[in-house]
Formats: C-alpha cells, structure tokens, sequence
C-alpha cells in the first residue's frame, strides 16, 4: 500500500513539474521536448494537455502534404522526370535524422491518443523515413542494371521499399554525411606468402565536440577481402583482453567485421586484427568500404574506403602458388632434366 502511495505521489509531482515548466518548454527550438511534454500531459489528463497540443500543432513542419516535427525543414526526396514518367530519388540522410523520426513519433501518439485529424499526414512521412527494412533475395547474381515494375491490386495501404546496395572507385563519389562527426584512419598491411595474412588498424574518433563530449554507442564495420576470414574466439579474447579503450563487442560476420564501441571521444581509439585467406580468390575489388557511425544517430557517421591495391593487381595463379594449380606453368610444370656429359663419361670411367 505505501509503495502505490509513493508511486502516486511521485507522478504527480512529475506532472506538477512538467506543467510548471510548459512555458519554458514551449519556448525551446528543439520540437523534442514539447513532443514528449504533450504526450505525457494526454497521458495523464492533464489540464495543461490543451495548451501543449497547441504548442506542439504550432511547431509542426509540412511538406509534400506530409506533417512532421524536427529542428529544420527537411526536403522530401527529388523526383526526376524521365520520358514523361516520374522517378523517385534516393532519401539522402539529414542532420538530424534519428531526433526527427523520435520527435515525430511522440507526437504522433499525442495525435492518436487525442483522437486528432491529422494521423495519416504523419504516418506517412515516418514511412518516408525508413531506412532499410528487406531487399530481394536470389540464388542467381542480379543483373546491375535494369527497371523494376511492381504491381498491386486491391484496396487498403501497401508498402514498397527498394534497397539498392552499389561500390564506388573513388572517394568523392561517396554519400557524405550531413554534418561531420567522426574522424576514421584506416590502414592494411601484408605478410605471409602472396599475401596470405592482412594485418589491418582502423583509427576512429569523435569530432562532432560541439553537440557533445562522445558519441552515443559507436558501431565500425570493417569490409574484408573475399577469401578471408577472422576466427570468432579470436575476436572474443581481443574484446575480453581489454587491450582497446570502450570496446564491448566484436563480430565476425559474412565478409565483415563489425565493432562496438560504447562510446568515441575526442581521443582516436584504435583497433588492429590480422586475417587469413581460407580461400584462394582473384580478381577482387581494389577498394574496401570502412565506416563508423553512431548507433542511435545513424546520420552521424564517416565512411573511407580501404585501398588494396596489392590484391587487386594478384591473378589465380600467383594467389593460388602450389603446383595444385591448373593453367599456371610456374607452379605445375616440371623442370626438364638434362644429361651431363662430363657424369656420363665418369661413369664410363668407373666402369
């Protein structure tokens, strides 16, 4: 009975406070707090719920008849005109991204909860908002180019979304981020016959001082090359050493790894591991993506690629290097062997 008591008494309290300060809140430039300020005044009835709806409705962004909240207008997605039909543009990532969609989030549960007009606008624009959900899956390569047609029939709402994953050789072809937040060093080095072992150290560090002293949870995922892997336990122990400042996780994934940092600071933290190659594989790609960003701010990210030049240039033969190989005479051919005169006439000699 006397914790329902205390309970009860310390949400009021929190209601009184957040009533109190509404003026103070309304006033801010940042449509967060008055988003999760109105929702919980509706939550609980309050008598100032009113005037925080009317401050949250005063803050609200539009565009495209989609509605939002954020700090700064955001554009919707270019649409280009192609032979008299629209194409819809890629969503490039804002500033703000991740405050955006949890601002617009809140005050949709306000609208819901108060049974508003405006829901659809809404929903909509945070549909607009995803980022990656499913791409299509095949057993055959696709092909690189293309048009996708989709079709749909019937009544109701339908989502439809087109993942669209692509490399690029050069670095001012990269997305970059919207604000610079990270600074991101990488380099390779190799050992090993025909560069059976790549000793990589990647650099990473906050830089975006003004919004904050660290970062949020920091997440590095690092492309390897095809045919080369880390072993699982390997990264384990290398977590569990202690060695790197912040580190709590690393996986070994499908042709990455990926690192998690609990947090980045102004000071580098750097992380260096050596991978193996378990299968021979030519022709490879000359660059590698590498890319740290924050995980509950994606948008705050930085990505470089990783230049392995010393692979890109190796063909099968010379990263195969064993007489097992087929088609490379300097691995499966034998030397001719030619008779000495000079051990033939000894050998006559002898006898």
């Amino acid at each position: 009975m006397g914790n329902w008591v205390g309970r009860c008494e310390g949400q009021l309290s929190a209601q009184r406070y957040l009533e109190k300060m509404l003026h103070t809140v309304r006033e801010s430039k940042d449509p967060y707090e008055i988003a999760i300020v109105s929702y919980a005044l509706t939550l609980v009835n309050s008598v100032d719920g009113e005037a925080a709806f009317n401050a949250l409705d005063a803050k609200m962004r539009e565009t495209a008849g989609l509605c939002y909240w954020s700090r700064e207008p955001v554009p919707p997605p270019l649409i280009r005109i192609e032979n008299n039909r629209p194409h819809l543009m890629p969503r490039l990532p804002h500033r703000y991204d991740a405050s955006n969609v949890e601002t617009t989030a809140y005050a949709l549960l306000t609208h819901v909860k108060r049974q508003a007009v405006i829901q659809r606008e809404i929903v909509h624009w945070l549909n607009g908002q995803r980022t990656t959900d499913h791409g299509w899956a095949s057993t055959q390569i696709p092909r690189a180019y293309g048009t996708v047609v989709v079709k749909a029939q019937g009544s109701g709402v339908a989502l439809v979304q087109l993942s669209v994953h692509y490399n690029v050789d050069w670095k001012h072809l990269i997305t970059q981020p919207p604000l610079p937040a990270f600074d991101l060093d990488v380099k390779a080095s190799y050992s090993g016959r025909n560069n059976s072992h790549i000793t990589i150290r990647s650099c990473q560090s906050w830089t975006r001082q003004s919004e904050s002293r660290t970062s949020g949870m920091a997440v590095l995922e690092v492309a390897l090359p095809t045919g080369y892997i880390i072993e699982q336990h390997e990264l384990h122990g290398y977590v569990r050493s202690r060695y790197v400042r912040n580190l709590r996780e690393a996986r070994f994934r499908e042709g990455q790894i990926v690192f998690f940092f609990e947090h980045l600071d102004i000071s580098p933290i750097c992380v260096t591991f050596t991978v193996q190659r378990w299968h021979p594989v030519a022709n490879m790609t000359q660059y590698l993506p590498v890319k740290v960003y924050d995980y509950y701010a994606p948008e705050r990210y930085n990505e470089t690629m990783l230049d392995m030049y010393n692979l890109f240039v190796m063909n099968i033969c010379q990263v195969c290097g064993s007489y097992q190989c087929p088609y490379c005479p300097v691995f499966s051919s034998a030397p001719t062997l030619y008779s000495s005169l000079f051990v033939l006439l000894l050998i006559v000699w002898t006898l």
